[in-house]
């Protein structure tokens, strides 16, 4: 039999600390994780690790005992065998949860210290566990048409605060969980004759807490209070039942992967605080409904606009095919509507630091998407949304707003480092035909060579629907080290994966430049009522349009993106040449202006550089590309976004420079060689003097000395010219 700290006569006192939700630890002495720490093990119990799906902490402390007693006790317990004294002895291990602990984080805790004390769990630890589980999985709704709801324990943690009228410390409303769990459970087991179920935490017996204190009677109160309030929601007929086909969990809303869903929608927001849970107790898993807003609501709205909207999915419903759906590409989609309707109010001043590093936000109050629940919440931003509600029941009412079939080419160019070692020529079929002839020399004279297919770092996980159809590299003879990755990609499925995974792979990648392009009949099959403004701009990655180029009808473009949409008589083959030789001649302007800042004017390097930034001018300079309008404007632009014509002014500058530096260092060069052969001559005077005087004496010496001369006059010019 176990020995608890009670029997060791330990002067035991629970501390608790309370840590971000998801935290990550590793085990610590006389602390015991719970509900975060990201695994199970000795110290750390925690059913977020991905090796114990559909579980519950309070289940894992009930199955895995050891790996609290031993944890926590065993220093003690070894103490004590060992003949040292451990009575009255203080002790305060910790509990560390996560902040604000739910049902499961407090029902774990408190067997925790049940396990300690006692050395072994209480007789209702099983039939608790297996409730709580209920619970924490979502398996569990309470309906406020049962006479019994009100009854059950677990709905107390959701008034806590409101009945008390403050909000209460986490460790405070921790220890008033414990005392409620503990007389519902002494209540159960007498009323029950000593063996309790998982159903008797919310059946006919269920109870016995409400009245354990004053603090207890305000909790039930206003849980009876709520019960009368929905029940007065439902008499006004403020909520409205639809049926949603939502996207399949780890499906394709485009392909025709969808789960049917009943849905309620409240018209303003309710007077009950637990909708949530009277809603899934109906058997209705979506709920669509305004709440108050903790702070101020944006200034200039109007009554259309409820200020905050949350719109939630019973987590772990399934159909009776075993079927779950999911709420991932809503919150992207109401945070495109979002800006717009900033921007009409006046702007959008929300911070600029976005909350989420992955690319897929541009601030740091976004609409929350529902990362950190499963894709099964989402709520509006901290500040309030400016979106008439109107507008998002329409956008969260049809998924295929927020879920669209697109069908496009990409293709994606990178600047890559190292030799090129292409012997190839430029596909004759890939070559434009609407450039002029000097400019397309540009692709007649590359080097080309296929590249094996692996995907680039940069490209993290596709999308369904992308695939990587082509690679190769291409460089020029005059720029050997300098080289551009080429890849061409298909993609067909949703709109809102596609801008996703844009969004991410701008985040991650500077040296990134892309072109898509959408045929224009499978735009209007695949995105019918879709806003061709709305759909380019999120391609391109801009809140709107403004905010870009706009080429054309149908043709726009950011700088480093570019989307046509409408593939006409090879248009879009032709404005993405268009963009290569921008991107190519701005990033070799790039390449010229980075090493031409550590170059000597009097090295050959000096001279292989002016080579290769005249001969970059010379093939790419052309301010007339062609003659037809739409790419002329489309190099235009690009040249301006792209700012070539700085770097181009920058380069003229320095190649400038650099001639003037290699002149003057020939013309150093060639001071020096005169002045040498006249010190030569100066040694053929010497020797014909030395004849002269003495015909027959040995002329070493007038050689040596005049030899000396020039060697030490050349070394100074050498150290001169080098200085």
């Amino acid at each position: 039999m176990r020995r608890g700290a009670k029997a060791l006569g330990l002067d035991l006192q629970w501390q608790y600390e309370f840590v971000p939700p998801g935290a990550q630890f590793g085990a610590r002495a006389d602390t015991v994780i719970l509900d975060v720490g990201g695994k199970l093990g000795p110290g750390i119990l925690d059913h977020h690790d991905d090796a114990t799906p559909g579980t519950s902490t309070v289940q894992m402390v009930s199955q895995h005992p050891e790996y609290v007693y031993e944890h926590l006790l065993g220093p003690w317990l070894e103490r004590q065998d060992g003949g040292q004294a451990v009575q009255g002895s203080p002790w305060q291990p910790i509990i560390c949860t996560h902040w604000s602990p739910d049902l499961d984080a407090c029902s774990s805790a408190l067997l925790v210290q049940k396990l300690v004390e006692d050395g072994r769990l209480p007789p209702w630890a099983w039939s608790l566990e297996q409730f709580v589980t209920e619970v924490d999985q979502g398996r569990w709704n309470p309906s406020p048409e049962s006479e019994h709801t009100a009854n059950c324990v677990a709905m107390a943690l959701y008034v806590i605060d409101e009945a008390l009228g403050r909000r209460l410390p986490d460790g405070e409303r921790m220890a008033l969980v414990h005392r409620l769990i503990e007389a519902e459970a002494e209540s159960l087991m007498s009323r029950k004759g000593g063996r309790i179920f998982p159903s008797d935490w919310y059946g006919p017996h269920a109870g016995g807490w409400r009245d354990l204190d004053e603090d207890a009677r305000q909790i039930a109160a206003t849980i009876d209070q709520d019960i009368q309030l929905y029940q007065a929601d439902q008499a006004e007929e403020i909520f409205s039942e639809h049926e949603v086909n939502l996207p399949l969990e780890g499906g394709a809303l485009h392909l025709g992967e969808e789960v049917p869903v009943r849905c309620l929608v409240a018209s303003r927001p309710p007077q009950c605080k637990l909708l949530k849970f009277w809603v899934r107790g109906g058997g209705i898993p979506y709920l669509v409904t305004p709440v108050a807003l903790p702070g101020e609501a944006l200034p200039g709205l109007d009554n259309s606009v409820e200020p905050r909207v949350i719109l939630s999915l019973t987590q772990g419903w399934a159909d009776a095919e075993g079927r779950k759906p999911t709420l991932k590409g809503l919150g992207y989609a109401l945070e495109r509507a979002e800006r717009p309707a900033r921007e009409a109010l006046g702007g959008d001043d929300r911070p600029k630091t976005p909350r989420y590093d992955d690319g897929t936000v541009d601030n740091g109050d976004p609409w929350y998407d529902g990362r950190g629940h499963g894709y099964t919440i989402v709520d509006g931003p901290r500040s309030g949304t400016a979106i008439p509600y109107e507008q998002i029941q329409a956008i969260a009412l049809d998924p295929k707003r927020w879920n669209h079939r697109v069908q496009l080419r990409l293709r994606s160019l990178e600047v890559a480092e190292g030799d090129g070692d292409g012997t190839g020529a430029y596909p004759e079929t890939d070559l434009p035909d609407g450039l002029r002839h000097e400019v397309k020399t540009v692709f007649t004279q590359a080097k080309c060579s296929a590249l094996a297919g692996e995907l680039p770092g940069w490209a993290g996980e596709l999308p369904a629907g992308m695939a990587l159809t082509s690679s190769q590299q291409l460089h020029w003879q005059e720029m050997p080290d300098f080289r551009l990755v080429e890849r061409r990609w298909s993609y067909a499925g949703s709109d809102t994966d596609l801008a996703l995974w844009l969004d991410q792979i701008r985040g991650t990648e500077t040296s990134l430049y892309l072109s898509m392009a959408v045929d224009k009949g499978e735009f209007k099959k695949g995105l019918a009522g879709v806003d061709e403004a709305v759909f380019q701009s999120q391609l391109l990655g801009v809140r709107d349009l403004s905010e870009a180029d706009e080429i054309a009808t149908g043709i726009s473009s950011s700088g480093r993106s570019l989307v046509v949409l409408g593939d006409e008589a090879g248009l879009a083959r032709n404005l993405a040449a268009v963009q290569l030789h921008a991107v190519m001649f701005r990033e070799l302007l790039g390449h010229i202006l980075l090493r031409g800042g550590s170059v000597d004017g009097a090295t050959a390097k000096a001279k292989l550089l002016l080579g290769q930034a005249n001969a970059v001018l010379r093939h790419f300079d052309h301010e007339e590309v062609s003659e037809k309008a739409t790419l002329q404007r489309a190099s235009t632009k690009l040249f301006e976004r792209l700012g070539v014509d700085e770097r181009r002014r920058r380069v003229l500058h320095e190649t400038r420079t650099l001639a003037d530096q290699i002149e003057q260092a020939q013309s150093q060069t060639m001071e020096i060689v005169l002045g040498l052969l006249g010190l030569l001559g100066l040694v053929d005077a010497a020797n014909g003097i030395h004849d002269l005087i003495d015909p027959t004496r040995n002329p070493l010496w007038w050689q040596g000395t005049a030899g000396a001369i020039v060697f030490f006059v050349a070394f100074g010019a050498i150290l001169y010219r080098r200085r």
